[in-house]
């Protein structure tokens, strides 16, 4: 593993032990203090506080948690329905394959963030389902596309001939032949997807179709922090650089996934 990947790694643990360990021993991220608005570090807030008095720390710790909760069941409710679609048309082939590919072209012609600001806006229900689904919903493509691609690679395997010759059923093909080889390029595009998706879900929440407040998340503390730019910077510079270091580090530990799963340096 390269350098910087580990560093990459080290920052993301870091961050989840922080969001896991560290909120029970911080001041309460609701508790508004009318007296200290917008003040600076102190021992009593080590990030200060935001513009109605709030644990900056606490805030920005509990928001990482909504925005990766959220990002994170999108990016499996994507990459398990785009692998399964995908799947499933490499596997049948014919008509079914020719009309899933059309589907793919077609969603992945049109902006998908428009779309995401359009379901989100429309539909009903919980907060935390309603974003993680209207992202989900059109974040499956590179998912289906490469399940696809790579079921077609591994129907061609002699073994598989074998397979259908001996009568085993398609479920049985594909559940314990052809999933498994797709475990490690799946991984890969889920785990790239993920820092995708935390940009979805910060742009949905600074616009206002997040999760509500008073609860924090990463997006709606940068709207909320421009206000006082001027005067308290930290409350845009803090999530905008925990946004900006967290998609980073999600990109390169993908992309070392990717080297790392790629039997051409596998073995180098």
């Amino acid at each position: 593993m390269s350098r910087t990947a580990r560093i990459a790694l080290g920052f993301l643990g870091l961050l989840v032990m922080g969001v896991l360990l560290l909120p029970p021993f911080l001041p309460d991220p609701l508790q508004i203090d009318p007296g200290d608005v917008a003040a600076g570090p102190s021992p009593s807030h080590w990030l200060g506080t935001d513009e109605l008095g709030r644990d900056l720390l606490a805030r920005l710790l509990v928001g990482a948690r909504t925005t990766l909760a959220i990002a994170t069941l999108a990016a499996l409710i994507s990459s398990g329905g785009g692998a399964l679609l995908g799947l499933w048309a490499g596997y049948q082939g014919g008509h079914f394959d020719r009309a899933v590919l059309r589907l793919l072209d077609l969603v992945s012609a049109v902006p998908r963030l428009p779309l995401m600001l359009l379901l989100a806006s429309t539909s009903t229900g919980s907060p935390f389902l309603r974003v993680a689904v209207a992202m989900a919903a059109f974040a499956w493509i590179s998912e289906a596309r490469i399940a696809r691609a790579q079921t077609r690679v591994v129907l061609s395997e002699d073994y598989l001939s074998a397979a259908r010759q001996l009568g085993y059923s398609p479920l049985r093909i594909a559940m314990r032949h052809v999933l498994p080889n797709l475990s490690g390029p799946l991984s890969v595009a889920a785990t790239l997807s993920l820092g995708e998706l935390i940009l979805y879900e910060t742009v949905l929440s600074f616009l206002g179709l997040g999760i509500p407040p008073p609860a924090p998340s990463w997006g709606a503390m940068l709207a909320q922090g421009i206000s006082g730019l001027s005067r308290a910077p930290l409350l845009v510079v803090a999530p905008g650089a925990l946004i900006f270091l967290t998609i980073a580090a999600i990109q390169r530990v993908g992309d070392e996934l990717a080297l790392a799963l790629d039997p051409r340096t596998r073995n180098r």
